[in-house]
């Protein structure tokens, strides 16, 4: 016979039905979050195309705007090298919450090139 009521249900099951209902309503909210975060982003690049920036500049704007948006601690912009052996170098556009806690990476970051099909 089919239970109808939460008196019928055991303890364990409700709560195990409330934890699988909250994850559902975190993971939505998630989902939501992100897309807000990504609806941000895209609306404030277009903003950045209408300014008469150079290129580090935009990509100051840009690597800043993703920080903030998607609350990161360290945004960093790599170039692509396509002469050299290189592929991947560091640039000095960076965004830093905190620049006294990330200073030892940020040197060795600057120090770091990496090879293609190397990550």
């Amino acid at each position: 016979m089919p239970r109808t009521s939460k008196a019928d249900i055991s303890p364990i099951e409700l709560k195990t039905k409330e934890l699988m209902i909250s994850y559902y309503h975190y993971c939505n909210k998630q989902i939501n979050d992100h897309e807000d975060s990504l609806i941000a982003l895209l609306f404030s690049v277009s903003q950045l195309l209408r300014q008469d920036l150079s290129v580090a500049d935009a990509l100051q704007y840009y690597i800043n705007l993703v920080v903030d948006i998607c609350n990161l601690p360290v945004g960093h912009i790599y170039f692509v090298n396509n002469q050299a052996d290189v592929s991947l170098e560091p640039s000095n556009i960076w965004s830093l919450r905190d620049v006294k806690k990330y200073q030892n990476f940020q040197e060795m970051t600057m120090k770091s090139n990496f090879k293609k099909g190397q990550s």
